[in-house]
């Protein structure tokens, strides 16, 4: 056979033969429904994931991770009807995507309710300033007076007249420090202090949660570690003691964390988890950890926000005490149907978890709605 057969031959094959195309590396994602959210918060959600056009799990977790540091240690669940085991609220969530996919504007954007309280309550803390100070300078004019008084008193052998009107004249109260509720940037001495002085819990609210992990994941600040996973609990107290700071013991050491993170920041954290080098469960407390697809079919859109439901969203932040402790109330009275599902749930082994081959995009650990 000639060469000019074999390569003609070669040829009429190499057009016969048809690429295959290669299977998708990356799984189908879970569907988000909108009844997964409560009604207060879900049109607001979809209004600014279609205004974004942000999958709309950003949204969702994130307001999730915010309402629920409002409620604090207030309030706890009991998922069993007779034992006394109670879990506080704490939720650490996770906003995972690529480059432009919309989390930061998400999270901007959902987090105008707390912004607006912080500013609320720093205004009130300033109002509260002054009016110490003119307090104080009130009191040192009673002060003296009371001197006045109390010498002319001694003089004549009251000693006991005397005292009771030095001890009439009170010091005004000190103002407490401003209420916080989010933090950035912060050593965990700095965040104990803060957890003291707060009724609910702190949130870590970062555009990028990659430097935060990466940090903890260092053998030098292993330390740091530790009172993260503490903090994942709510209910634990927390001691630590520094030679400048002296001792802090932290009545209810509790963290709420939300931020974002490009999937591959966040693969070699899975993957060390998963394969046991770094397996403490730090990173399995993201328990609301979502990879949503990509939206596609992008438009220009340009309209006002839904006025009723940004208005509805911001109350019920605004009312989250009395809106919670009812609801609570409700639930604790109400016979065993939702702790019967919950251990349905339990038994059947839904909950989702992150599989030891690698990343999958999905609600990786999304709460399942039993």
């Amino acid at each position: 056979m000639s060469i000019t057969t074999i390569a003609r031959q070669v040829e009429e094959a190499t057009h016969a033969m048809k690429p295959k195309a290669l299977p998708p590396s990356l799984p189908p994602v879970i569907g988000f429904t909108p009844e997964m959210l409560p009604d207060e918060l879900r049109d607001y959600v979809l209004d600014v994931a279609r205004r974004l056009q942000c999958p709309p799990e950003y949204c969702a977790v994130v307001a999730l991770v915010l309402l629920a540091s409002l409620v604090g240690h207030k309030v706890r669940m009991r998922p069993k009807q007779y034992d006394d085991w109670e879990i506080t609220v704490i939720l650490w969530a996770v906003l995972v995507g690529g480059h432009s996919a919309m989390k930061t504007p998400a999270i901007k954007t959902i987090r105008f309710p707390i912004d607006v309280i912080e500013v609320d309550a720093l205004k009130r803390h300033e109002a509260s300033i002054a009016e110490y100070k003119e307090d104080s300078e009130l009191a040192e004019i009673a002060k003296a007076a009371a001197k006045k008084k109390a010498k002319g008193q001694e003089e004549k052998g009251d000693m006991d007249g005397a005292k009771k009107t030095l001890q009439s004249v009170a010091a005004p109260r000190e103002p407490g420090s401003t209420e916080r509720f989010i933090l950035n940037d912060s050593t965990v001495e700095k965040a104990g202090e803060l957890m003291n002085e707060n009724d609910h819990h702190l949130t870590i609210l970062r555009d990028e949660l990659s430097g935060l992990l990466a940090k903890m994941q260092q053998e030098e600040h292993s330390g740091e570690r530790a009172f993260y996973l503490e903090a994942y609990n709510g209910d634990s107290c927390f001691t630590y003691d520094r030679i400048g700071r002296g001792t802090v013991a932290i009545e209810h050491c509790a963290l709420n964390i939300v931020g974002g993170i490009q999937p591959s920041k966040l693969a070699p954290l899975v993957q060390s988890a998963s394969k046991g080098s770094v397996n403490d469960g730090l990173v399995q407390r993201f328990q609301l950890a979502v990879w949503p697809d990509p939206v596609r079919g992008w438009e220009w859109i340009d309209r006002t926000p839904d006025p009723r439901a940004k208005e509805r969203f911001a109350q019920t932040f605004s009312g989250y005490t009395a809106s919670t402790l009812a609801l609570m109330k409700m639930a604790t009275h109400r016979p065993g149907g939702s702790r019967r599902k919950l251990r349905s749930c339990l038994s059947s082994g839904s909950q989702k978890s992150i599989s030891s081959a690698g990343l999958t995009p999905s609600h990786l650990s999304w709460p399942s709605i039993c």
